[in-house]
């Protein structure tokens, strides 16, 4: 990746080692910690794995770190198996909920979840991993278009016959978190839009196709031992599902009532100020030893699937009403969200 835009930049890790610096070497009660810095002045140095042991067994530790990425535990969302099962049910709100619910029966150090994923249903298509790093990463991306630029650009393609049986396809362009590189082309079919009994099988057959791929997105597909495609929904795509969604519910709704289909039927989290912040230390207020990182301090900033696992965590501790947006009392507008290098006020 080439050099970001200054919105996407992040403190180094140099930066973090000079900041107020508390050891962690328990993985219990990583959270908790990781929650309570004074994401201005304070830093954290784990000093215990956070990745499954046989990741970290690799001579290079990014090797490692890209295998869990790719072949870490990921949890299957409690899906409906069949077309008539789905076509019963209508969308279950509390998706998420039970299947998540395993990791608050675990120990803190036990969760060690990557992401979560789905499969579409009644079919053989690949079976769509998301991590949990690109949740918040495509928020990040989707409030730095609304705050920066003039938005990801939205074309529809929603007829109403289609759109009830198939759901809306919708063609974005995304800006790059890279400074020197235009935006990405991405076309999404089967975004929900109607509230009927194929609800859920469009949400969960949300596909994703790039005019231009992305350098991350082309090795990320790999085969299971069936021979089945697995795809992972990295940020630009999440960030261009909740463009379309805020596109298609002005246009397919009114200006009193907006259609809320789009979102209340989103196969992707979307995270609430608390989780936002708890990310965004990730980024700019923790580091861990590594004996391997081939520097003298021995000490690195957190690899992609390292984040995944800690906000993976946290959804466990916390629970996932406190990691999912709720409504705007509790968490105000997504693109108000802060993403900034957080600062030491100045004093007068």
């Amino acid at each position: 990746m080439g050099m970001k835009k200054a919105f996407f930049r992040e403190r180094t890790m140099p930066a973090i080692r000079h900041m107020v610096l508390e050891e962690a070497g328990n993985p219990a009660g990583l959270v908790a910690k990781i929650e309570e810095l004074d994401p201005r002045f304070e830093a954290l140095l784990v000093k215990t794995r956070i990745m499954p042991k046989q990741f970290c067994a690799t001579a290079k530790p990014v090797e490692g770190a890209r295998n869990c990425y790719k072949y870490g535990n990921y949890i299957s969302l409690k899906q409906p198996a069949t077309l008539d099962e789905a076509i019963c049910q209508g969308f279950d709100m509390l998706m998420f909920e039970r299947s998540f619910e395993q990791m608050s029966h675990k120990n803190e150090p036990e969760i060690d979840y990557v992401g979560y994923s789905f499969r579409q249903i009644g079919g053989r298509g690949a079976k769509k991993l998301v991590p949990f790093a690109c949740i918040p990463e495509a928020l990040r991306i989707f409030v730095y278009a609304e705050k920066m630029t003039s938005g990801i650009k939205v074309r529809t393609y929603a007829t109403s016959g289609a759109a009830a049986t198939s759901g809306a396809v919708v063609i974005c362009e995304i800006p790059s978190r890279e400074a020197e590189r235009g935006r990405y082309k991405i076309r999404l079919d089967h975004i929900p839009v109607v509230n009927n009994r194929m609800i859920t099988p469009i949400a969960l057959g949300v596909i994703s196709t790039y005019a231009e791929m992305p350098e991350n997105k082309l090795n990320e597909i790999r085969f299971s031992s069936a021979g089945h495609d697995i795809a992972t929904f990295y940020p630009q795509e999440i960030a261009a599902y909740l463009a379309a969604a805020k596109c298609l519910m002005e246009k397919t709704g009114t200006t009193t009532c907006p259609n809320k289909v789009p979102i209340e039927a989103c196969p992707f989290i979307i995270p609430s100020r608390r989780a936002a912040n708890f990310y965004n230390k990730l980024c700019n207020n923790v580091i861990i030893y590594d004996e391997k990182a081939g520097n003298t301090s021995q000490m690195r900033k957190l690899y992609v699937a390292e984040k995944c696992i800690l906000f993976g965590r946290a959804i466990g501790v916390l629970g996932l009403n406190e990691m999912r947006y709720l409504n705007s009392k509790r968490d105000g507008k997504i693109a108000d969200y802060d993403w900034s290098i957080p600062q030491p006020e100045a004093v007068a």
